[in-house]
C-alpha cells in the first residue's frame, strides 16, 4: 500500500511536468476552439520579432485560442482571459485552458510574445537606469509595449543593442 502511494505520487509529478511543457497537448480535444494568429487579428498584419531566450527561439505569431460558440452563455457577463508569462503562448497551457473553458464561459488564451527579449535580459538593462524610479519606469514601459504595443524597448540602446 505504501509503495503504491509513492508510485502514484511520483507518476503524478512526472505527468504534471510533461503536461505543463507539452505544446498543444489538449488542443485537439477543446470544443468550439478557433485558433487565430496575432497577425490575423491585427488589421495591419503586423507580427513582432521572434524572441531568442538562451538557445530557444519563440515565434511571435503563435495562435491565440478563442473558445466558445454563439450558444455559449456569458454567465453573469463573465469572460475568462488567459495571459501566459512573457514569451509564452496558450498552446503551452492547453490543458489548463480546456479545463477553464469547460465551465461553459467564453475563454480566450492570448499569446504574450511581443517583447523582443526575455525578462532576465530586460531586467539587466533596466537595472542600469540611474534611479529606482527610472528602473521601475523602464520595466513598466516595456510591459506596456507588450500589452498595448509601443517602441520603448526598441528605442533604447544598451551596450550597442536594443533593450
Amino acid at each position: 500500500m505504501k509503495y503504491s502511494f509513492i508510485l502514484a505520487g511520483l507518476g503524478s509529478v512526472l505527468l504534471r511536468n510533461v503536461a505543463a511543457n507539452t505544446p498543444d497537448l489538449c488542443t485537439p480535444d477543446i470544443e468550439n476552439l478557433r485558433l487565430v494568429r496575432p497577425s490575423e487579428a491585427d488589421p495591419t498584419g503586423r507580427v513582432g520579432p521572434d524572441i531568442k531566450v538562451g538557445s530557444t527561439v519563440y515565434n511571435n505569431d503563435e495562435h491565440h485560442m478563442v473558445i466558445g460558440s454563439r450558444k455559449t452563455s456569458m454567465k453573469g457577463g463573465k469572460l475568462i482571459v488567459y495571459l501566459p508569462g512573457t514569451t509564452d503562448w496558450p498552446g503551452l497551457s492547453s490543458c489548463l485552458i480546456q479545463s477553464a473553458a469547460a465551465a461553459g464561459r467564453p475563454t480566450i488564451g492570448l499569446t504574450y510574445g511581443y517583447l523582443s527579449r526575455g525578462d532576465s535580459f530586460r531586467n539587466t538593462r533596466c537595472e542600469c537606469e540611474p534611479t529606482l524610479a527610472d528602473q521601475v519606469t523602464c520595466l513598466t514601459e516595456q510591459h506596456n509595449d507588450a500589452i498595448y504595443g509601443g517602441t520603448y524597448g526598441a528605442d533604447r540602446i544598451y551596450n550597442g543593442a536594443e533593450f
